[in-house]
């Protein structure tokens, strides 16, 4: 709800002026009311943040303008500040959010507020909590406001003097709009009242000449004279001092607010109303006339009976006789107050202008320049000599078109106002952007007469807006253009293929193992390597191509202007050789490659997403491939591009249908030949009940992220299996494998922690397994982690071990309890040397540190045979048995032979 609140209870200024007879307007619209009782500023705030009508409230509690303060008027959305301003349409400042029911809420007040209402005169604020959302210099251009803000900038400081400026440059429009008119009013009245008088004057001398033909030609006269004297307000008095003869005109009696009829009115009723230093001075005046002067003019106040204040302006001249004697004394009194103070703000309304900040310039409606103020000389560089009488046009700059300069000049000669950012020039001939409103200023008929030009230099902040204009379309790392700015390209390349008859093609490049780079080296290394990765892309490309950086360590390519597809191997074969060559970063010699799908327009596509999508679809595959390779986009890779997307919309209801499992495969001691654990397996079965592949449907779930619910639901579904194989005397370790996104999960030792004690499984029975390609690419991210988990007494497994880089040197600092020999090394144990010597590495480097070995994908009695030989500790495989439902296991634990390895042992040669 609305609601109104006054800063300070104070009594009301009298006005600063009040045409005599005429009553002040009650009308909601005057606009004049407020500067003449100095009643206080209407601030209306408009903002659906409570907090922000809070804080403006105790940031201006105190503020005062000319000597008024604040009244607030508090809306919460549009359709609220659309009934305020209707209803307060003296409003003096809306500080008006832009975003409230919709982002454009505060623009639709806006228009409503000039062109609905018409109301011009209200200063418009418009303050913003998300800064860059509009571009500052459009919104006002497009919209009729007088600042734009972001709310941050609206410090105590700066929202003080932003709503000095705004008052000030409403109170000098209320000025401008009450003197014109006026003025204009007062000049066509004493206009009208000269040529009544000279008529008179004529009818009087006339009156003269037929005096004694007829007395009412007389009267006539003397009606005339008096109804012109009450126009003018002007009344004249004689005096005949030896006949002691006093005549008041009834004018005269009106301006002294003398009530007495004027047979009956003397001196003293006259003096009474006039202020003793008056006195004092008129006594002075017919002293003086009785000394030899002949004539006198001054002004003086008098109080009228209401307690309001006259200016009254007395002429007199003296009549001597013969002898010298005072004959006679005659004068006239003139109401001048309207006219005087009239003056008065004419004088201030200068003052102001010559101290106001902006530039203000007045010149006829032809473009004549006939005044400046001191700002404009500042802003500008010219004085106001060199600009009096010269045309408008000696501003005019160069970088605005022919059609701008018209559509303002038709703006203005049919009496709107015309606000935009115009870009002007200064006497030295440099450029500045200025802020400029043009209000067309009109007579009393209603015509144009001058044009007053105000403007403030906005300069620095249209550079400002500029460089946030060229960070929102590049790349703050690169200073390459972003993903914003290349499908704007790749879009504008797309319409000219329509009259082209050439090619486009969409390089989608990736830098291969990048984050070992930056993990290992550091993010500063990394930074410095994609910077020479971009400057050699540069190089390698034509002039008339763009480079871009999406992000990360993706790239983008746009090759315009391709005649054959062919043209476009040799690029990326050039850029493959290019870029693997080494890097010298700081002291370090890197090398890397990359991986680039290419898509081309219009064989793939005719849109930006279609490109990019294919183009980084041809990517993977350049990645499946064995990296360090370019792929031109196939059909065959968007049908697995739909496999996938297919497969990703069945896994995401997957768990909620029940649709995963898990299947168990055992863990034999091979000492003692007994089963002590099994491995947790997940399984899926889909919509149509088909088995999908783990090698499928896994990198789905990794890659959409679902992988940290469904890997939270295999440890709770192993943990409750372990339980339940515990209550059949079955004691087994059951190891499940995690993924890297599991790890980096908030709060994900809490969770593990969480399931042990909701399925009462022990901690030390659950073993979490990560593959060593993993935990090499993440060590830094996870380090903590894992030792979290191994106090917790949770076994901690490499999984697939001797397939990654430099994972020795990780070893002695990771708190793990078992090493996977992956099934690749066992294979082919028995035949190859270099997979037995590895196989024989890994366990002698396992039992060094204390750590126990599980062989992966055992399936020959040979195989088995020699791993015990070399002391492996654990395997598994297709020898004891494939992954099995759960009920399974109970069975082949009681049926499992003890005597397996013995009975093949001597088979090992």
């Amino acid at each position: 709800m609305a609601k109104e609140s006054k800063m300070k209870d104070n009594a009301k200024k009298p006005s600063l002026f009040v045409f005599s007879g005429e009553k002040e307007s009650n009308k909601s619209d005057n606009h004049s009311t407020h500067q003449l009782k100095k009643e206080p500023w209407k601030v209306m705030i408009i903002d659906d943040d409570e907090l922000v009508h809070q804080l403006t409230h105790l940031v201006l509690e105190n503020f005062q303008f000319n000597g008024a303060p604040l009244t607030f008027i508090d809306g919460y959305s549009a359709k609220e500040a659309k009934q305020l301003i209707k209803k307060h349409p003296d409003t003096a400042v809306l500080l008006l959010d832009v975003v409230m029911e919709n982002d454009e809420a505060g623009f639709d007040v806006v228009d409503f507020v000039r062109k609905k209402l018409g109301n011009r005169f209200v200063r418009i604020i418009l303050r913003t909590g998300q800064p860059g959302q509009f571009p500052e210099n459009k919104i006002i251009s497009d919209y009729d406001i007088n600042d734009y803000k972001d709310k941050t900038e609206l410090t105590s400081e700066r929202l003080n003097t932003t709503l000095i400026t705004a008052l000030r440059s409403y109170q000098d429009l209320q000025t401008i709009e009450t003197l014109v008119g006026s003025k204009n009013y007062l000049e066509k009245r004493v206009e009208e009242r000269t040529r009544k008088i000279m008529a008179i004057n004529k009818d009087l001398k006339k009156a003269v000449y037929f005096h004694e033909k007829t007395n009412r030609d007389l009267a006539i006269s003397q009606d005339r004279l008096a109804e012109a004297q009450k126009i003018a307000k002007i009344g004249h008095w004689e005096w005949r001092p030896a006949q002691g003869e006093l005549f008041w005109s009834a004018q005269s009696l009106e301006i002294f607010s003398v009530k007495t009829p004027p047979e009956k009115t003397n001196i003293k009723h006259i003096f009474r109303v006039i202020p003793e230093d008056a006195r004092a001075q008129i006594k002075a005046a017919l002293r003086r006339l009785s000394s030899g002067k002949k004539s006198y003019e001054f002004e003086h106040e008098i109080i009228c009976p209401n307690g309001g204040k006259k200016i009254i302006k007395q002429r007199g001249k003296i009549e001597l006789s013969a002898d010298k004697q005072v004959k006679k004394l005659t004068g006239t009194v003139q109401d001048i107050t309207e006219t005087t103070l009239a003056d008065e703000q004419m004088r201030k309304l200068s003052g102001a202008i010559k101290q106001i900040a902006e530039a203000v310039i007045i010149c006829d409606k032809k473009g004549t320049i006939e005044y400046v103020n001191p700002s404009f000389s500042k802003m500008t560089g010219y004085n106001e000599e060199e600009v009096i009488n010269q045309n408008i046009v000696l501003l005019k700059s160069d970088k605005q078109s022919d059609g701008f300069y018209r559509r303002m000049w038709r703006t203005i000669r049919r009496g709107d106002v015309f606000s935009n950012v115009m870009i002007s020039r200064k006497k030295d001939g440099s450029y500045f952007y200025e802020e400029k409103t043009i209000t067309p200023q009109v007579n009393a008929e209603g015509k144009i007469t001058h044009f007053i030009s105000t403007g403030k230099d906005i300069s620095e902040r249209m550079e400002a807006m500029e460089k946030l204009q060229y960070l929102a379309h590049n790349d703050t790392l690169t200073d390459l253009p972003n993903r914003t700015l290349f499908r704007d390209r790749l879009n504008q390349a797309i319409t000219r293929l329509e009259w082209q008859q050439r090619i486009i093609a969409v390089l989608f490049l990736d830098v291969d193992r990048f984050k070992i780079i930056n993990d290992s080296l550091g993010h500063d290394t990394g930074d410095n390597l994609l910077r020479e990765i971009s400057r050699r892309l540069e190089q390698n490309v034509r002039s008339g191509d763009t480079v871009s950086r999406l992000g990360g360590d993706e790239f983008a390519i746009l090759l315009s202007d391709i005649s054959r597809r062919t043209d476009i191997a040799p690029i990326a074969e050039k850029l493959l050789d290019n870029l693997s060559k080494p890097y010298y970063i700081g002291e370090q010699e890197l090398f890397v490659t990359i991986s680039i799908g290419i898509s081309t327009s219009p064989q793939d596509g005719e849109d930006v997403n279609t490109l990019i999508k294919k183009a980084d679809v041809a990517m993977y595959q350049a990645k499946s491939k064995g990296k360090n390779n370019y792929q031109f986009y196939t059909d065959k890779d968007e049908k697995k591009a739909k496999r996938r997307l297919t497969m990703e919309v069945g896994l995401r209801r997957a768990l909620e249908k029940e649709q995963f499992f898990l299947c168990y495969q055992p863990q034999v001691d091979i000492a003692t030949n007994k089963v002590t654990g099994v491995e947790s397996l997940l399984r899926w079965r889909d919509d149509q009940a088909n088995i999908v592949s783990p090698f499928e449907f896994i990198p789905v779930l990794e890659d959409t992220g679902m992988i940290t619910g469904v890997g939270e639901w295999v440890i709770r579904e192993s943990c409750r299996q372990g339980v339940a194989w515990e209550a059949e005397n079955l004691n087994l370790k059951v190891a499940v494998n995690i993924s890297i996104r599991q790890l980096q999960v908030p709060g994900f030792v809490k969770q593990i922690e969480t399931v042990l004690n909701e399925t009462g499984f022990s901690a030390n029975k659950l073993e979490l397994e990560l593959t060593e390609n993993l935990l090499i690419e993440h060590i830094k991210d996870t380090s903590n982690t894992f030792h979290e988990l191994h106090d917790l007494g949770i076994k901690l497994s490499i999984d697939d071990f001797g397939t990654g880089y430099s994972s020795m040197n990780y070893l002695k600092r990771l708190p793990f309890d078992t090493l996977k020999i992956d099934r690749a090394f066992i294979k082919d144990i028995m035949n190859d040397q270099d997979d037995a010597a590895i196989a024989n590495a890994i366990i002698t480097l396992a039992h060094s540190m204390d750590m126990e070995v599980v062989a992966e994908g055992v399936e020959s009695s040979p195989q088995l045979g020699y791993l015990k030989q070399r002391h492996c500790d654990i395997y598994q495989g297709f020898l004891c048995s494939p992954p099995v439902n759960h009920h399974l296991i109970s069975d082949l634990i009681a049926n499992y032979p003890t005597s397996l390895i013995d009975s093949h042992s001597h088979s090992v040669s």
